[in-house]
């Protein structure tokens, strides 16, 4: 219900990272029209474009599917409506507000969404969302502004979306955490490709030591927008395992805490919130300077399928990137190991680069 990568008909673009970011293994290309202008992405967006004439950008991201599809296409409507200041529809009104479009090969979703008429008379919004699955990555076209504009540009939205095909051109990407997305895969599988870390931490770019708990594992498999992925074996007779996100991002990328939290918190399906002091940090101290733990809890209604995660991230005076680790999986099996994942935390020793 989710598809892979596009074709650009007037060349391949390639996007180039930064020196210090390591490959990704995304081979993808879409086509765009001419007059769109390909700009910088932000931190954790894949690519961007800015509509001629026009205030409109459309944005490409990549998410982590979830263990079925539906959950994946639920948490990401809720999200766009969340940022267009909507309710939260309920599973049961998805088929009504991801419609499907046949792409070569495969299905994707178009969303259309109109924010409610503002009180002050302004420009009323509109969010055109697209989901694509790629393997265990799903892709996010968005484009969103005054409705009458959003209008305007839908035709050529879709056909951006229905170009989409793997397999084209490989990419680099800075190090982002999880992208735009905000729901992460609750249940990753490792396969033969998992690669156990060895006595003394394993290898991650950028990490020059660090050290895995017992039965803790890095996933060989290259993921967009990760510097790697730790897999967290299940517990007490659960079949679901953790998974860590390790990413980086420039020092100034937690300028602004609220977006960070609300994100955060989204992953494991709570609320937002508009208050900087929900979820507080915990302080820890690391070999090279302080980081901080955030803890946050999924909804006690969501039984067996809650969710709980803890974000790690450092905060090095003048240090020239951020480190985040993020772990996330089901309640119990977080819960238990948290004493595991700080031993983790403060085993860490950055390349000093």
């Amino acid at each position: 219900m989710l598809l892979p990568a596009c074709e650009r008909k007037e060349g391949v673009r390639a996007y180039d990272a930064p020196k210090d970011a390591p490959p990704v293994a995304v081979r993808t290309a879409w086509t765009v029209p001419a007059t769109w202008k390909s700009v910088p992405p932000g931190p954790m967006t894949y690519a961007a474009y800015q509509v001629e004439n026009s205030p409109l950008k459309m944005t490409v991201s990549q998410v982590t599917a979830m263990a079925s599809g539906s959950a994946t296409v639920l948490a990401n409507v809720n999200r766009w409506e969340r940022q267009l200041g909507l309710p939260q529809s309920p599973e049961s009104e998805m088929s009504k507000l991801a419609t499907p479009i046949k792409l070569e090969g495969r299905e994707g979703l178009l969303v259309d969404l109109m924010a409610p008429k503002p009180a002050d008379g302004g420009p009323q919004l509109r969010m055109l969302g697209a989901l694509v699955p790629d393997g265990d990555q799903v892709w996010a076209f968005k484009m969103s502004g005054p409705a009458e504009q959003v209008a305007a540009q839908k035709e050529s939205f879709e056909a951006v979306v229905k170009s989409f095909h793997p397999d084209v051109a490989g990419e680099k990407k800075e190090g982002g955490d999880g992208g735009v997305a905000t729901t992460p895969n609750p249940s990753p599988t490792p396969s033969d490709n998992t690669a156990p870390a060895a006595a003394g931490g394993g290898k991650i770019a950028g990490i020059a030591d660090f050290t895995l708990p017992a039965g803790w594992q890095i996933d060989a498999r290259p993921r967009p927008m990760r510097e790697a992925t730790i897999v967290v074996p299940p517990a007490g007779g659960g079949n679901a395992p953790g998974e860590i996100v390790v990413s980086r991002l420039s020092p100034n990328s937690l300028a602004d805490l609220l977006p960070n939290l609300n994100r955060w918190r989204g992953q494991v399906h709570l609320a937002p919130t508009n208050d900087n002091a929900a979820n507080p940090g915990q302080p820890i101290s690391l070999g090279q300077g302080p980081a901080v733990i955030r803890d946050f809890e999924g909804p006690d209604a969501e039984g067996n399928g809650r969710l709980r995660q803890y974000v790690a991230y450092t905060q090095f005076p003048g240090a020239t990137q951020t480190w985040f680790f993020r772990f996330v999986g089901p309640y119990d099996l977080v819960t238990r190991s948290k004493p595991e994942f700080e031993s983790f935390v403060k085993s860490l020793k950055f390349d000093e680069k």
